[in-house]
């Protein structure tokens, strides 16, 4: 198993073809706006509506939620959010992480699984680099049958 630190070769530009041909699968913060969530949403034609509805229920219910099946794209809930604070909560950010590789080898089973954490302003309210720390860890433990590559992504 690969894991591709700050990969040139997936960021928010240019992952959206392989998105749209369902031969990437995305996972980002639940966040709207100029973040890997809303270019994602808007690179798969995504009704803006359909978008934030879809957060704000990933965010409220503090699950981690996947389009399936119309794109392969995964959001994390925000740690942050609606006066709930999660940073540091290693248990619940590792269901988070393990959900989103779970979406993948049972629903999507795409050989390349990109995360994207980053983001202009959604950084204040997801902690990315304890959701980076649980993916390492997550990768150590973790047997996978479809995902052949996972990256982290710019």
């Amino acid at each position: 198993m690969s894991l591709l630190e700050l990969s040139p070769n997936y960021n928010m530009e240019n992952c959206s073809e392989e998105l749209l041909e369902k031969s990437l699968h995305v996972v980002c913060p639940a966040y709207c706006g100029l973040n890997p969530y809303g270019a994602m949403s808007c690179a798969v034609r995504l009704d803006h509506d359909e978008a934030m509805d879809h957060a704000l229920r990933v965010n409220r219910a503090n699950e981690t939620g996947t389009l399936y099946p119309k794109y392969p794209l995964t959001i994390l809930p925000l740690t942050d959010f609606e006066g709930r604070n999660d940073s540091g909560n290693r248990e619940l950010m590792g269901k988070h992480v393990m959900d989103a590789f779970e979406a993948n080898e049972r629903y999507w089973k795409i050989p390349k699984l990109v995360f994207i954490l980053g983001g202009y302003s959604c950084g204040q309210y997801f902690d990315a680099a304890l959701c980076e720390e649980i993916i390492r860890e997550k990768l150590r433990t973790t047997d996978f049958v479809h995902t052949r590559l996972i990256a982290l992504a710019d």
